[in-house]
């Protein structure tokens, strides 16, 4: 895997956005958006998306460079009192629903982090409420700094928790890429 430190002065750094949207919306339009401008400053901008996402179709359609990953469907971590999304959930068993979306996160991370490496990813920019957790974790485990673009609102609890310690996770990497001369 290449490391943006190491990269020659001819070389283009190649940003890989993360996004596990089968769909276009808003976010996903920031991110069709943001490509053109990337590769115009000399950044090859590589989507990981799922294979069969609207996403990935008008992607294509652009002409760019994208890998297939498909991830786990995440439940949440919210009994059915609390969100329409995990309707057959017991509200009496918390920890279930925090061990099986714990277990997709592990997997997702897992597979993210193979597909970074195949990739030779320089930088890895999450776009996706759902994927920052292992996306993040996947920077860890490839030593790829990432940037988490937050799009959404998400309410207070424990899920508010778990996405502010992934942001803040990769904070000293991302002070270290920005004092380099190569980001100026």
């Amino acid at each position: 895997m290449r490391r943006a430190s190491s990269r020659s002065p001819g070389d283009r750094l190649r940003v890989v956005m993360v996004s596990e949207s089968y769909d276009v919306w808003g976010a996903e339009r920031s991110l069709l958006s943001l490509a053109p401008l990337l590769d115009r400053h000399g950044v090859t901008p590589v989507l990981l998306a799922p294979s069969r996402s609207l996403l990935t179709t008008k992607w294509r359609e652009r002409g760019l460079e994208w890998h297939a990953v498909d991830l786990p469907i995440h439940r949440g971590i919210r009994s059915s009192l609390d969100s329409s999304r995990t309707a057959s959930a017991r509200p009496s068993r918390p920890l279930i629903l925090l061990t099986r979306e714990s277990s997709v996160v592990a997997r997702s991370s897992v597979r993210l982090s193979r597909a970074i490496g195949r990739i030779g990813a320089d930088v890895v920019h999450s776009n996706s409420l759902w994927g920052h957790v292992e996306t993040v974790l996947a920077g860890r485990l490839t030593g790829v700094p990432v940037v988490v673009e937050l799009h959404d609102l998400v309410a207070p609890g424990l899920g508010r928790r778990l996405l502010g310690m992934a942001t803040r996770a990769r904070l000293p990497l991302a002070q270290e890429l920005a004092g380099r001369r190569e980001w100026r």
